[in-house]
């Protein structure tokens, strides 16, 4: 089935052929991650319990993916920072959202999201910003995924935020292999979308908003928000991110 990278609604969104698109989750064929190595990575709470991830761009600015909060009223999100398990992180308040205006539910373009968030986050070894990529990279790259989310398609783990965060690492595809891929399923990856796979490796339910991010120390930067993909590490088709790159200019830093 084509997940959105985060369980947060689990809504179906049809596509021609009769094909669905539903929210993506938990990071499959990875290892644990410690927060101190990812310490930008951040759980996004609808009534206190994991659905997204996010990353931090300031102390009180969050970045993650529009399907994570279409329909949802800031009152009821939250963010936690600080935290190798979500649920034991500092939790922050969402103070407002801010959908790219073009975001659209059908197709899932500008799959983009920021969160405004109160009180501001105080950064230590645990928490520090991340600043976002300029440019798109070279297939073969291997970029970082982090995430709460499922660990396969089948997992039936409901409280994703008990569990330690994960990581794997994979490697960006070529725009036009995984134009190919997603073809026959109505997905139109354009410019403003990047992807990356692995055997084996891959975003599931609950990963969705978290941060795709190149480089390593202080040269890291996020390149990708998670977005959507065809089930879990499956090997006909790579995992969908946004292009963080084609959003700074006109979307990322207006709200910073």
């Amino acid at each position: 089935m084509m997940y959105f990278a985060g369980v947060i609604f689990l809504v179906a969104i049809v596509f021609p052929q009769n094909n669905a698109f539903e929210i993506e989750n938990r990071i499959v064929g990875g290892n644990t991650a410690s927060i101190e190595n990812s310490n930008y990575q951040v759980s996004i709470r609808e009534n206190g319990q994991h659905t997204c991830g996010g990353a931090i761009l300031d102390a009180n600015t969050i970045l993650t993916a529009a399907h994570c909060t279409e329909g949802v009223k800031a009152a009821i999100l939250s963010v936690s920072n600080g935290a190798t398990i979500a649920n034991n992180g500092i939790i922050h308040k969402v103070s407002k959202i801010i959908q790219h205006p073009n975001y659209n539910g059908k197709t899932t373009e500008n799959d983009i999201c920021l969160l405004k968030i109160t009180p501001p986050i105080i950064f230590t070894n645990k928490s520090r910003p991340i600043k976002c990529a300029t440019k798109r990279l070279e297939p073969g790259t291997n970029v970082k995924m982090t995430g709460w989310g499922k660990m396969s398609e089948n997992d039936k783990e409901t409280d994703l935020g008990k569990k330690s965060l994960r990581y794997v690492i994979v490697q960006v595809i070529n725009q036009t292999v995984c134009s190919d891929q997603y073809k026959n399923l109505g997905l139109e990856i354009g410019s403003k979308r990047m992807c990356a796979s692995a055997l084996g490796k891959d975003s599931c339910q609950g990963d969705s908003g978290g941060p795709l991010v190149t480089g390593t120390g202080a040269d890291r930067r996020v390149v990708g928000v998670c977005s959507v993909g065809y089930g879990c590490a499956n090997k006909k088709y790579a995992g969908v991110y946004t292009f963080v790159p084609a959003f700074f200019d006109d979307f990322i830093k207006k709200y910073l």
